[in-house]
């Protein structure tokens, strides 16, 4: 027995230092991984792949293992098809007190999401990465991370914290000086200006960023600029910035793209050979919004020339081109609402499965109480915590729905600023004078409106079957708050043909509404 015994602790012995000796080894790939994996990712991945058919690996090496993985795949341009890597890490660090990590697998969760189409779960988990790794000093990360949350608010116009995180991108990319990413982040901001049509501040941003990004950033950020010219009719500096756009030109659809902005630019410039020379190959785009605009601008330039037959043939195309459009802008916010009804879902099943949970552990708590006094004194506190963290949670709740309220308002507010905006813009001063208003000025007060209150036209025309487009015309001049006076002229109506317009609108609005006194009070609110 003595031997057999002898026989087996050397071999235990042998055991246990071949399994210390293999998780160091392990934990020494891991990190030499880990120090590859922000620049040269096809070599931290290599490592990787090794690493998991060499041994098995402990909960944490396995966590880490899988957050590097994501990481490197991130880093190599893969696109995620699965989260099932990236969860392990996340769980397993919400219980370590490793911020670091917690942070980096927060934010590539966000972006596993993103890759998967779902961008509310995307942007709670990059507001998580931002709370765990706000203090870091991790400023590469926290910059994307900003940038990556700035660019999901403004897909939902929420410009303010759009600008917010983007300014905060900026911060965070020069105290690390790294010059690409501020540049974009700089034309991030530009992008933001432009959509609350603060145009000269989206200038100043976009001229900016030219001094930081490569020459692969500069040809849509000269042609950005160069449209925002173009809007402000700054003709000279438009065309200049075209032409540097058309510097850095590499191929294809780019090419119509700047082809499109140039052939506007003469056609408002008068110089209408040249273009028809450069909106006539953008037909054939595979962009249908520049598709769209460039038939546009060949029946305004055939309305100039008289030429009503290829007007005509224009115009028709390009309605047929922007019902796609609304159809496919459609088809996205339906994408969108189902992905945050999935999200909401799934947070609500998790809600449920705790709810479960904390009613068995309460019926344990409860069964053991009958068995012993200490059983019960245990209950007891058990009862009076979960009422304490009840508590925290409802006044949570109420903080929620408070800064939900604070939102909303804020929100309103930024719509009236938008407005005020627009009736300092030319455009609305030629409606809101004696001066004769064409065609093209009508389309683009719709355009206008429809940047102000998305899906305007469409809400509106849903209201009433027969609504037709002196309706149409009169819902947007009250929309702006155009006295009647300067309607009647617009529309080249009496004021009593106005008012009863607009009599016979609201019982129509009435029936399906029936929400305001009359049809101006109902405008105001109308989106």
């Amino acid at each position: 027995m003595k031997k057999a015994i002898s026989a087996i602790i050397p071999l235990l012995f042998a055991c246990i230092v071949c399994s210390c000796t293999e998780n160091k080894e392990i934990t020494s790939r891991l990190q030499a991984a880990k120090e590859l994996v922000e620049h040269r990712p096809d070599s931290a991945l290599s490592i990787l792949e090794g690493i998991k058919t060499s041994g098995k690996l402990s909960e944490g090496q396995n966590a880490l293992w899988c957050l590097l993985t994501t990481q490197a795949q991130d880093k190599n341009g893969t696109i995620h098809t699965s989260d099932s890597l990236i969860r392990i890490a996340v769980r397993y660090y919400e219980k370590k007190k490793e911020r670091e990590n917690r942070m980096k697998a927060y934010y590539y969760n966000a972006v596993v999401h993103h890759d998967l189409g779902d961008s509310p779960r995307a942007q709670d988990f990059y507001l998580k990465a931002w709370d765990a790794g706000e203090k870091s000093g991790n400023h590469a990360l926290l910059g994307r991370i900003c940038a990556n949350l700035g660019t999901l608010y403004l897909y939902q116009n929420m410009t303010g914290d759009a600008l917010k995180y983007q300014k905060n991108a900026v911060k965070h990319f020069t105290a690390i000086k790294d010059t690409t990413s501020i540049g974009l982040a700089l034309r991030n901001i530009g992008r933001v200006y432009t959509n609350n049509e603060l145009l000269d501040s989206a200038i100043i941003y976009y001229t900016q960023s030219l001094n930081y990004v490569t020459d692969k950033s500069r040809l849509s950020i000269h042609n950005d600029v160069a449209s925002l010219y173009n809007q402000m009719e700054n003709y000279p500096e438009a065309f200049m910035h075209i032409r540097l756009a058309m510097e850095a030109l590499k191929s294809g659809d780019e090419e119509l793209f700047l082809y499109y902005n140039l052939g506007d630019l003469y056609r408002k410039t008068g110089q209408y050979d040249s273009a028809v020379h450069y909106l006539s190959p953008c037909l054939t785009s595979g962009n249908i919004h520049t598709k769209a605009g460039a038939n546009l601008g060949l029946a305004l330039l055939e309305e100039k020339r008289q030429n009503w037959e290829a007007n005509a043939r224009y115009q028709k195309q390009y309605r047929l081109l922007q019902d796609s459009i609304v159809n496919l802008e459609r088809s996205r916010d339906l994408q969108r609402i189902q992905s945050l009804y999935n999200y909401q879902q799934v947070e609500k099943g998790r809600i449920v499965s705790e709810q479960k949970a904390a009613r068995r552990t309460f019926q344990l708590y409860a069964l053991l109480a009958i068995v012993a006094i200490l059983v019960l004194s245990v209950t007891v506190y058990y009862q009076k915590r979960k009422r304490i963290e009840r508590e925290k949670f409802e006044k949570k709740l109420r903080m929620l729905e408070q800064q939900q309220y604070e939102k909303t308002q804020a929100h309103l507010a930024r719509q009236r600023e938008m407005l005020t905006t627009f009736r300092q813009i030319p455009l609305y001063g030629k409606f809101s004078t004696k001066e004769k208003v064409s065609e093209e000025d009508w389309m683009r007060l719709k355009i206008q409106i429809e940047r102000i209150y998305p899906n305007f036209t469409i809400h509106f025309e849903s209201l009433s079957a027969d609504i037709d487009g002196i309706d149409l015309r009169l819902s947007y001049l009250t929309k702006i708050n155009l006295p009647s006076t300067q309607m009647s002229t617009l529309l080249s109506l009496s004021k009593s043909a106005i008012s009863k317009r607009k009599q016979t609108l609201y019982k129509k609005i009435n029936k399906k509404d029936g929400l305001a006194k009359d049809f101006d009070i109902f405008m105001i609110g109308f989106q």
